[in-house]
């Protein structure tokens, strides 16, 4: 009875824990989407065509070939594309 008893708790507490990281993934998918339209304004990157700092367009944030982040879009000003290494700012 024991074995079976302890056993049970095991299953228990292994679906807590596994409903605990499914909540955790939801919200961790719904804000991605709700930084990207509020931070849209900020986020500025280098013209290379106006020579200065404006801001980003349309931002989209990508993952380079070496597993760095960084956001692209297009200039606010001249609609070239921009670029910038980094996280978009939360």
């Amino acid at each position: 009875m024991e074995a079976a008893d302890l056993e049970h708790e095991i299953i228990q507490t292994l679906q807590k824990q596994n409903k605990k990281l499914d909540d955790i993934e939801k919200k961790l998918g719904q804000p991605s989407t709700e930084i990207s339209i509020e931070t849209s304004s900020s986020i500025e990157a280098y013209c290379v065509k106006c020579k200065t700092k404006r801001k980003i367009k349309n931002p989209q944030e990508t993952i380079m070939k070496n597993g760095r982040p960084a956001v692209k879009g297009e200039c606010s000003t001249c609609n070239c594309k921009v670029f910038r290494i980094g996280k978009m700012k939360k």
